[in-house]
């Protein structure tokens, strides 16, 4: 995918058939291993579709360049650090919505914990970078790079159709793009998704948390922005300069976010 145009028509198909599956399945008997199928079916499905019909190359779609040593030890203390930093985003969101933790409460009490991240860890971060930071990315490689981030963070927030998550699933979707950007892999963002889903994961599971989350959120500020400034000067990327010829606002992107909101509100 090399396009905005084809992008926005694959996130809009991808909310299409995201909303299909869930009536679907919620008219079927429900199964406790639904939250193990799901990502499977919601997720891993749409991108084998996407390239069998695309007939593109994985290479072509998703940057796989070797990450660095250095690069390695720096992403992962900076997915550790950017944490207690997101959970004031998640306490900011949550004044104005819900968090919807029922059914992740019932899954932590009744099933062991390797499923747990396997199911809502591995898997999300491998399918949903491949989608967002792969697919959707790659059709704005020749738009403005910083109007792509943005883009590609509101996006991937919309998608969770949960205004809680919204604001930091949209602040990690614009960090991970330009992680993946300034790598030129998207193994960087992979990882740093895996990480900061594992780690929540296995809080909630021992039902540990932050206390004084603020403070440690100003703490873990400066160290996380330190090491995410370290990971972009120690890659070397040629800057395109045709960076503003594609129109990246079409009619399946609009549609997108309207349909993404009007749930989001009803819900």
């Amino acid at each position: 995918m090399d396009n905005p145009q084809s992008a926005n028509k694959f996130i809009f198909s991808l909310l299409l058939y995201q909303i299909f599956i869930s009536v679907i399945l919620n008219g079927l008997p429900k199964s406790e291993y639904s939250f193990v199928y799901f990502p499977l079916i919601s997720l891993f499905i749409p991108i084998v579709i996407y390239f069998f019909s695309a007939r593109q190359k994985i290479s072509q779609v998703l940057l796989i360049k070797k990450i660095s040593k250095k690069n390695l030890c720096l992403l992962i203390l900076f997915a550790f650090s950017i944490q207690p930093v997101m959970e004031i985003f998640s306490m900011l969101s949550a004044i104005f919505a819900k968090n919807p933790t029922q059914n992740l409460t019932a899954i932590l009490e009744t099933k062991p914990l390797w499923l747990i991240i396997f199911s809502m860890a591995i898997m999300p971060a491998i399918f949903e970078e491949t989608i967002f930071r792969g697919i959707i990315l790659s059709g704005y490689r020749n738009v403005n790079r910083r109007l792509a981030f943005f883009l590609n963070g509101l996006i991937f927030a919309a998608i969770h159709l949960n205004f809680q998550q919204f604001l930091y699933a949209m602040m990690m979707g614009i960090i991970f793009s330009i992680l993946v950007f300034y790598t030129q892999s998207i193994f960087s963002s992979i990882l740093v998704h895996f990480i900061f889903n594992a780690t929540q994961l296995i809080f909630a599971f021992y039902k540990l948390e932050f206390r004084n989350i603020f403070i440690f959120g100003m703490i873990f500020a400066p160290i996380s922005f330190f090491l995410f400034r370290a990971i972009i000067k120690n890659c070397t990327i040629e800057m395109s300069e045709n960076e503003e010829g594609e129109k990246i606002l079409t009619l399946p992107l609009v549609l997108y976010f309207a349909f993404a909101f009007y749930i989001m509100y009803f819900n």
